[in-house]
């Protein structure tokens, strides 16, 4: 008797997980050559083609390193997972090449998708596993910052490899936390000071759910304030509060700075919750997967929220 509940209760997972798993177009995939194929029969995706590591040539490489590197971490040119268990199986490309970030296709019903890039400023290399020791699939990302690493002997290239754990978390892929913090949003202010490029710009949020934005136009030898206003949808809100919560925003370093792009915009947040006020000045680097996560959802904010001009009385 016992053994036949044991049966059913088997039974009963088996096919709760058949159920829980849908068809996804990548899921017969077995080699790049199949997946080359799928890839064609998409539009958006007709421009991606994945080969094994040794066809990649980088010509800042001088021996052969990023080849080196792939195989000693015992890397494949893609991975099939179900990063956010939504049952469709999604598929990771590694990065194949310079100017070409790693990413991810998401795949949802009717064979719709979204393509998340993962990607770091300063010209950063990415060597991807994927690890299953968590509750989702997640990326076991080595970071090598800078082409010109990879031509240095290797006790030294070591030293300048990053890890990270990235789950898909917020629409993208962002640094594992297994201790988010639980703060309530007060405020967040967000300024971009960019050099040549673009106007200066400045956004301010509150818990009240009210934004305001000053765009600056040069007019006579001078930047012109223009003030809008707008209503920030609760849902936003919470969304900001939950990501500044994950990438602990007070474990994070007051500057990101790289001194070698001289022609970068300069940002500044300015956070505040119940629990830290703080300010994080960025130029031209990114810091965290996070925190770049945090910059593209203000700056998403920034250029479409419904703005309201503010009349100068």
């Amino acid at each position: 008797m016992r053994n036949q509940f044991l049966l059913l209760f088997l039974l009963i997972v088996f096919f709760g997980n058949a159920q829980t798993k849908k068809h996804s177009i990548f899921d017969s995939i077995k080699n790049t050559d199949q997946l080359n194929v799928v890839l064609k029969g998409f539009p958006k995706l007709q421009n991606i083609k994945i080969g094994d590591f040794k066809d990649v040539k980088i010509s800042r490489d001088k021996n052969d390193n990023f080849l080196k590197l792939t195989d000693s971490f015992h890397l494949q040119p893609f991975y099939l997972a179900d990063f956010d268990n939504n049952g469709y199986t999604d598929v990771f490309l590694s990065q194949q090449k310079e100017g070409w970030n790693a990413r991810v296709i998401m795949v949802y019903p009717n064979d719709s998708f979204n393509i998340v890039p993962i990607y770091r400023l300063n010209f950063s290399l990415l060597f991807v596993n994927i690890g299953n020791n968590l509750s989702q699939p997640s990326l076991q990302c080595r970071r090598l910052e800078g082409f010109l690493n990879l031509n240095e002997a290797k006790n030294e290239m070591a030293k300048k490899i990053h890890f990270d754990t990235l789950i898909y978390k917020f629409g993208s892929f962002i640094e594992y936390n297994a201790h988010p913090d639980t703060s309530s949003f007060k405020q967040i202010e967000f300024s971009s000071n960019p050099t040549h490029r673009g106007s200066k710009a400045e956004m301010s949020i509150n818990a009240n759910k009210i934004a305001t934005k000053f765009v600056y136009k040069f007019v006579d030898n001078q930047d012109k304030p223009i003030h809008f206003t707008s209503n920030i949808p609760s849902e936003t809100i919470n969304e900001l509060e939950q990501l500044i919560n994950y990438i602990n925003i007070s474990k994070l370093k007051d500057a990101y700075i790289n001194l070698s792009a001289m022609d970068a915009s300069r940002i500044k947040l300015h956070i505040k919750t119940t629990g830290l006020d703080k300010t994080i000045n960025i130029y031209a680097e990114d810091g965290t997967f996070g925190l770049q996560l945090l910059q593209e959802k203000l700056y998403s904010i920034f250029s479409n929220a419904k703005w309201t001009e503010v009349t100068e009385k």
